[in-house]
């Protein structure tokens, strides 16, 4: 879930743990931004207009 944070000193690396009181609040509030995310998907908001220059650069994008 979390990135790896590596020992400069060639220790195996370590994962940073999040605080148990902290992750059910966070669970909650990501189901809270995916139903208003997919809501402005539904309601037409998916979408971003890209600057000409920044569109020549990324030729894939939409």
């Amino acid at each position: 879930m979390l990135n790896q944070a590596n020992d400069p000193g060639g220790a195996l690396p370590t994962r940073p743990r999040l605080l148990e009181t902290v992750i059910e609040p966070l669970k909650s509030h990501l189901v809270r931004v995916k139903v208003v995310h997919e809501a402005d998907l539904l309601a037409g908001y998916g979408e971003v207009e890209m600057p000409d220059a920044f569109a020549r650069k990324f030729l894939r994008g939409p």
